[in-house]
């Protein structure tokens, strides 16, 4: 017996030990939260054997109520620790998809950037083709301009010309009349000289009659004298030889009177004659004068015609340069809208950045307020762990709390990383909403630079075809206005030189027929006397 005593008292001690260390493992345990509870049957079971053993069981029921709290304590911390544990494994499955949306977030991220910085260099070389187009678009104009000024000298040179072949034209008109009139003047004057050829013709024949009949009156006078003297020498009949005589000279004066009248008419006849030969004269010089004048008119036609084929081609190029300039002032237009269109659009994105960056800023102070609340919640509900664990379950306790610590922070980091995919997405809908935009503004600016293309290559075509147009008419303008001025000169020198021909002719002519008409009259005034005789 006393042995048993001494084995229940050293019992004791041992069964703290071992309680100690049931404690110690279930505080382990507790602050674990993963292994498995201690068995609480053998323990009850060993605290029955004691009481059993033991005298002392008001200090065997206290330890069996601070067990059996302690079982329902651990109960509920493994409870807890379950429910923790659930919420661990879908806070581990949120973290997951938001690793994933994270990555997908950079990824876009990362794409959005080469978007961007593709957007940068379109822009940027959209920018270079602007400067480049406005650089050909001074270029067409200054060259318009000049191609205007020389279309103005070439209208000015074009009125010079048409004022000089008028000029020329009643140069013509009057030379054409002074040779008329000079023609005139030398028909008049022949039809003068041809009267007094007939005049002196008619007047060499009544004198050649006159001789022919003096010299037969003298052969008569010769006869009548021989007969006279005869009849004197006779003296055989006188008066009948006077009646002879005056009948012979009645005869005579019968037959001078009919050379008279045939005289008359066959001057007529001849002056008939030399008539027609003038007319037909005339009419061959007429109608030579009628064919160089034709020929003449029908050159002047052609070379009319030909200035009036330039006259409708410069007009034609007027219109083009007219509808060049039109479609100039249209280009300015589009060039002055798309540069209105530009500036609202970066005006549209000045709008959109910074209502980018006040939605940022909202969602951040709403992050912020998030989290705020989230560790606030964090901390409470540790404290009430903390609060539940006794006060010698210290080591785990701060166990806990680092556990709690890092779920915290997990929690902070997910929060952190759904604030980013929030604002990733936010920002990928704006940017959409921006990249339609943008592709909007981008389609119409690369529709404008293909126009502006074509418009370029239309006016480079038209403006190589004007130019080449512009140096053939000049060429041809110029040949044939040098060709119609030179073959004009010659005309004119050469009319000219026929009309100084002509004149001098005519003066020459006249001073032969003044010279012959002066002999004439000194002739007939020399007949006339020797007829008075």
């Amino acid at each position: 017996m006393p042995t048993r005593h001494t084995d229940q008292k050293e019992n004791p001690p041992a069964m703290e030990e071992e309680f100690d260390d049931l404690t110690q493992s279930s505080e382990t345990a507790s602050a674990s939260s993963r292994f498995p509870s201690p068995n609480y049957e053998d323990l009850l079971k060993l605290i029955e054997h004691l009481s059993l053993e033991c005298k002392d069981s008001g200090s065997l029921l206290k330890i069996r109520d601070t067990v059996h709290s302690y079982k329902m304590l651990i109960q509920l911390k493994n409870s807890h620790c379950k429910a923790l544990m659930a919420k661990l494994g879908t806070m581990e499955n949120e973290v997951s998809g938001l690793q994933k949306k994270l990555s997908e977030a950079e990824h876009e991220k990362i794409k959005q950037e080469q978007e961007l910085c593709n957007l940068r260099f379109a822009l940027k070389q959209e920018v270079e083709k602007r400067k480049s187009a406005d650089w050909v678009y001074e270029k067409i104009k200054g060259q318009l301009r000049e191609k205007e000024e020389q279309c103005n000298k070439e209208v000015k040179m074009k009125q010079k010309l048409e004022i000089r072949v008028r000029e020329l034209d009643v140069e013509l008109k009057t030379v054409r009349n002074n040779l008329n009139e000079a023609i005139e003047e030398r028909n008049g004057t022949e039809r003068q000289l041809l009267q007094e050829q007939n005049a002196r013709i008619l007047q060499d024949e009544i004198l050649a009659n006159h001789l022919h009949k003096q010299k037969e009156l003298k052969m008569a006078q010769e006869k009548i004298s021989s007969q006279l003297q005869e009849a004197l020498d006779q003296h055989i009949e006188p008066a009948q030889c006077i009646k002879k005589m005056h009948d012979c000279i009645q005869k005579l004066g019968l037959e001078n009177c009919k050379l008279k009248a045939t005289a008359r008419k066959q001057a007529e006849k001849i002056e008939q004659l030399k008539e027609n030969l003038l007319r037909e004269i005339l009419n061959d010089d007429l109608t030579a004068k009628l064919e160089t004048a034709s020929s003449k008119c029908q050159h002047l036609h052609k070379e009319n015609q030909l200035l009036q084929q330039e006259l409708l081609s410069m007009k034609t190029i007027q219109k083009k340069c007219e509808k060049l300039k039109k479609h100039k002032k249209k280009l300015e237009q589009e060039i002055v809208n798309l540069k209105s269109h530009m500036e609202k659009n970066m005006i549209e994105c000045g709008q959109i950045e910074q209502y980018k960056w006040e939605i940022e800023e909202k969602t951040k102070q709403e992050l912020v307020q998030k989290l705020k609340q989230v560790n606030l919640f964090l901390q409470q509900s540790v404290l009430y762990i903390f609060k539940k664990c006794g006060k010698g379950q210290r080591l785990g306790r701060t166990r806990l709390k680092q556990c709690r610590l890092d779920t915290a922070r997990q929690l902070n980091s997910q929060t952190h990383s759904r604030c980013d995919s929030l604002q990733k997405t936010w920002t990928k809908s704006s940017q959409s909403s921006f990249k339609m935009k943008w592709d909007g503004v981008l389609q119409f600016l690369s529709q404008l630079r293909n126009y502006g293309q074509l418009m370029a290559s239309r006016e480079e075509r038209t403006q190589a075809a004007y130019e080449d147009k512009l140096e053939k008419l000049r060429h041809k303008q110029n040949a044939s206005v040098r060709t119609q001025m030179k073959l004009r000169i010659r005309d004119l020198e050469s009319e000219f030189s026929k009309m100084k021909s002509q004149v001098d002719c005519n003066q020459i002519e006249m001073e032969n027929y003044k010279h012959l008409y002066l002999e004439e009259v000194k002739i007939r005034k020399s007949l006339s006397n020797k007829l008075s005789k």
